[in-house]
């Protein structure tokens, strides 16, 4: 059973005892996360950099109901609903796609990668030592990604530094 602190009622905040709570209240689930790389507002900032700029690019990252990271798009989308709609496929279509783990030789580090038809949809966040490590990096991602929450709750504009990994676009593998 899990327990939670009760507190007076006077608002002074002293705990006063323990209460049991429902586990299915405390028990978070993975989400989606939709990253952008369009600098974030800033009061500091007197100049406005997006002027010039080409359109923003959003990509998803996958997290644990502890807000760890699991897994990352392979690619950047032109647009938030792209970045959704992929996501979506994804949890649809995961049992589909191709999942493997690879050996890097010249960094001895082993990483999963899941893909559709050979076109990279899915990358792993941290690289592995140990392939049983990766293998099980693996299983919890798609075990993760079927029950995620696909909505968008707000993108996070992480700035222009922010998609350096993301060297493929959506729209670049459609030519």
């Amino acid at each position: 059973m899990i327990f939670a602190v009760r507190t007076n009622d006077a608002g002074t905040g002293k705990a006063t005892g323990l209460m049991p709570v429902q586990a299915e209240s405390r028990r978070r689930v993975a989400r989606f996360l939709y990253i952008s790389d369009r600098p974030a507002r800033s009061s500091w900032r007197v100049d406005d950099v997006s002027e010039g700029r080409r359109s923003e690019r959003v990509a998803w990252r996958l997290v644990a109901g502890n807000n760890r990271p699991i897994a990352r798009s392979a690619i950047s989308y032109d647009s938030v609903l792209a970045a959704v709609e992929a996501a979506r496929d994804l949890q649809e279509r995961i049992e589909k796609f191709d999942r493997g783990v690879q050996f890097d030789s010249t960094t001895g580090v082993w990483r999963w990668q899941a893909s559709d038809e050979g076109q990279p949809v899915a990358d792993c966040v941290y690289s592995y030592a140990r392939r049983f490590e990766c293998e099980r990096a693996l299983r919890q991602f798609a075990e993760a990604v079927v029950t995620a929450e696909t909505d968008v709750g707000d993108v996070r504009p992480l700035g222009p530094n922010a998609m350096r990994a993301y060297d493929r676009s959506a729209s670049a593998l459609r030519r």
